[in-house]
């Protein structure tokens, strides 16, 4: 989701964005993903170590291991995302549990050079009392054998009954969802490496990239599922016609934060947060702006899809970037660009070939 808030203590809940849910404990603090704190203290000591997480790449304050564990995993898979499309080191953050989000000055003092409060959520009781009777009934099986059950092979058996449970539409999971973190992941990571805000803490809620730029920089780490169906929405949006025309694609407001109403949420919000404690603003849209806000994304994998298949480079959006910080627009990019990069340098042409590409279902595909 664009717009990452510069300011602390405030994290932004809207309709695309998914909520991290902890799995059941049980052999989750991998000691490949997590060092020990050693001599040295956790980065706000307040809060002891025991919901403290050293990754590799980062700082993780979490419930529990499982949800820790995940969200590590997801911070490794958009690091190595934006490394692979920007060819620059990704800098080291931090992922807390939003009801410490007025920790993050002293996460940034201890070397976070990015924060991200997220809005952690228990497992429905359903889903609980469910994996509770199914491992109660592993461990009843096991120990009939005469021993005592195997923590880490009970937690298997669990979690591969719920798998199965899941497959046949009898269950939701219900373990952490980490699609929505992997993005906005990127999109911090995009916004503190590649293109930063001017406006200063509090002003801006994004870099000051393109509002497409900036989304294609988060939408290219996702997941291989989500990939797929942001493709597949897209394959759908240009059979019917509906793409955004490319020039208007090209300079138009994120669709979430268009408009004045979101604004004043969030304003609202940072009021809150500012006297005091965290804020989470939760805001839907009109159906019209919703449809638009689908569209956007869809076109963004869409539109990234096309550029490097045409170009032939993963890092294009690299070479985008640089050129427009510079102060040229898209157009000029093209102008100057387009010839040694597979594309046509009037946009014009640029939009017609896409739509062209974008009509042809083998077209839509992976490229890289």
């Amino acid at each position: 989701m664009s717009r990452n808030l510069g300011f602390c203590g405030l994290a932004v809940i809207v309709f695309l964005m998914t909520v991290v849910r902890p799995a059941a404990s049980g052999g989750c603090a991998d000691p490949d993903l997590f060092r020990g704190w050693g001599e040295t203290a956790p980065p706000v000591a307040v809060l002891g170590a025991d919901r403290w997480y050293r990754a590799s790449l980062g700082w993780i304050l979490a419930p529990g291991d499982c949800s820790a564990r995940q969200v590590a995993e997801e911070m490794e898979a958009a690091t190595s995302a934006f490394e692979r499309h920007f060819g620059v080191l990704a800098p080291r953050g931090a992922v807390i549990d939003v009801v410490h989000a007025r920790h993050a000055p002293a996460l940034k003092e201890a070397g976070a050079a990015w924060v991200l409060p997220w809005r952690f959520e228990e497992a429905d009781e359903a889903a609980v009392a469910r994996a509770e009777t199914i491992r109660a009934q592993v461990r009843a099986q096991l120990a009939s054998g005469g021993r005592e059950p195997d923590p880490a092979q009970v937690e298997a058996l669990v979690q591969r009954a719920l798998a199965q449970m899941v497959e046949a539409g009898a269950a939701k999971a219900s373990s952490l969802e980490p699609k929505a973190i992997r993005h906005e992941i990127a999109h911090l990571l995009f916004m503190h490496a590649v293109w930063p805000s001017s406006a200063g803490r509090g002003e801006q809620y994004g870099g000051d990239a393109p509002d497409w730029l900036d989304e294609a920089a988060a939408v290219v780490a996702e997941s291989a599922g989500m990939t797929e169906a942001r493709r597949q929405a897209f394959r759908e949006l240009a059979r019917s016609g509906r793409t955004i025309p490319l020039e208007e694609y090209l300079r138009m407001e994120h669709p979430v934060f268009a408009g004045g109403d979101f604004q004043a949420l969030v304003d609202r919000a940072r009021a809150q947060a500012e006297a005091g404690g965290a804020a989470v603003v939760s805001a839907s849209l009109p159906a019209e702006r919703l449809e638009l806000a689908r569209a956007f994304y869809s076109q963004t994998r869409g539109f990234t899809d096309y550029l490097m298949q045409q170009t032939g480079d993963e890092r294009v959006l690299a070479k985008i970037a640089t050129e427009m910080r510079r102060g040229a627009d898209f157009e000029a990019w093209l102008a100057t660009s387009g010839v040694e990069s597979g594309l046509p340098v009037d946009i014009q042409v640029l939009e017609r070939e896409f739509d062209s590409w974008a009509r042809d279902a083998e077209g839509v595909k992976a490229g890289f």
